[in-house]
């Protein structure tokens, strides 16, 4: 990040979102479908001042998406063996496509790749109650609220397409597990209210609340014709009706354990970070480099360099390989001997820590220092949303009074 950007992340308050208005705001959407608004219930989800980057970080980050997306498509990109049944069917290209940054002195980092990432219906929501503080704040290149929408139900439709179907689904069921209970319940009706809006019919839905009729799905005796996945059982096994369907073509699910697999898996971090694997497999010499400046080097924690990953343990980040969120994620800094021995008996990838910048924030009339990454929203290679999620700790946690989703804004 430039000196500008640093300054105003660093001592800037301006306030773009004012209290209670989300909340109040949110519960006209909801209805008698929440229990109270949204700021009640959730009251860190978003934080009301903006986060500062350049043009240049947001091109870097934008040519990391573009050349992942070339990367995870060469036929030598993925060397594990298929799992069951995977590969057999039509290959979609995955909902709601999450890359994280940390942004440092030496431009942004990436921190991983997530399917079904959270959070976009939330920040276009939010992105309707925006006011500008300032002439510099222009947030337009990130979230145009009409233009989203359409982007948002347009990549539907498209992901229909990709599975090899023609027209539209009949039904769309948002599934995850004890939806209701789901933190990000919320985000789940706004993504069931724009879909209905844009001539996609969308229920939410636990796996349960699935039945199984000549090997296809159906919500209350309606067959479902899609699945919008946020579930965090990324290969189904423990979905097994979910898995059978996707498996013979019953329904179209997206994202799938293939797209998880080719995109999310936090191994791939450690091919990533392989210029000569990269290269062997056919990656040109343009997005090597790239890649080099923009991906921090991972390894696969094995006993055979246990000793020297634990010498070295403040140079990184240890992460579960099939893990997501924050859940399990260790700096190693913190690490006790007891964890690190659970570490080595499980499946776990370092990361090289990258440290994450800074954002000045007024919360419980203090003022103090918060972190914050970036997380851009794509499909395929196009930007459906970005949004800052400032926090305190080791990793982002939707806890820390003043943070939360917060606006981004370029310089």
């Amino acid at each position: 990040m430039n000196a500008l950007a640093t300054g105003l992340n660093q001592s800037c308050l301006c306030v773009v979102l004012r209290p209670g208005e989300i909340g109040a705001s949110f519960l006209d959407v909801a209805g008698s479908l929440l229990p109270d608004d949204v700021e009640k219930t959730h009251p860190h989800l978003f934080a009301h001042t903006p986060v500062y980057i350049t043009e240049a970080d947001l091109a870097a980050m934008l040519s990391l998406v573009s050349a992942m997306e070339r990367i995870a498509a060469l036929p030598g990109w993925l060397d594990l063996e298929a799992m069951p049944g995977a590969g057999n069917t039509p290959k979609v290209h995955g909902v709601f496509m999450g890359y994280d940054f940390h942004m440092t002195e030496s431009g942004p980092k990436l921190i991983e790749i997530n399917t079904n990432a959270g959070g976009a219906f939330l920040n276009l929501f939010a992105s309707k109650q925006f006011r500008a503080c300032c002439d510099m704040l222009d947030m337009s290149k990130f979230i145009e609220p009409a233009n989203a929408e359409k982007k948002i139900a347009d990549m539907f439709f498209a992901e229909w397409a990709a599975a090899g179907r023609e027209g539209k689904p009949g039904l769309i069921a948002i599934v995850d597990t004890s939806p209701t209970a789901q933190f990000l319940y919320p985000e789940f009706l706004l993504a069931a209210k724009l879909l209905n809006e844009h001539g996609l019919k969308a229920v939410i839905a636990a796996p349960e609340d699935l039945t199984v009729k000549d090997g296809a799905l159906q919500f209350k005796g309606a067959r479902v014709d899609l699945i919008y996945n946020r579930l965090t059982d990324f290969d189904l096994s423990d979905h097994a009706d979910i898995r059978k369907a996707w498996q013979s073509g019953k329904v179209v699910l997206t994202p799938d354990p293939d797209t998880y697999r080719r995109m999310a898996d936090k191994r791939n971090l450690i091919r990533l970070s392989d210029a000569g694997f990269l290269r062997a497999i056919g990656v040109g010499e343009e997005d090597v480099a790239l890649v080099s400046r923009v991906v921090p080097e991972t390894v696969l924690v094995t006993q055979a360099n246990a000793n020297a990953l634990w010498v070295e343990r403040k140079r990184w980040y240890f992460k579960p390989v099939s893990g997501f969120g924050s859940k399990a994620v260790y700096r190693g800094e913190k690490l006790t001997r007891k964890t690190w021995d659970w570490i080595l008996s499980a499946d776990y990838v370092a990361q090289h820590v990258a440290s994450p910048s800074h954002r000045a924030v007024s919360a419980d009339g203090k003022v103090g220092l918060q972190k914050f990454d970036v997380r851009l929203y794509t499909y395929r290679d196009t930007l459906l949303a970005a949004a800052a999620r400032i926090y305190e700790g080791q990793t982002t946690n939707f806890r820390t009074p003043g943070g939360g989703f917060a606006p981004l804004t370029t310089l």
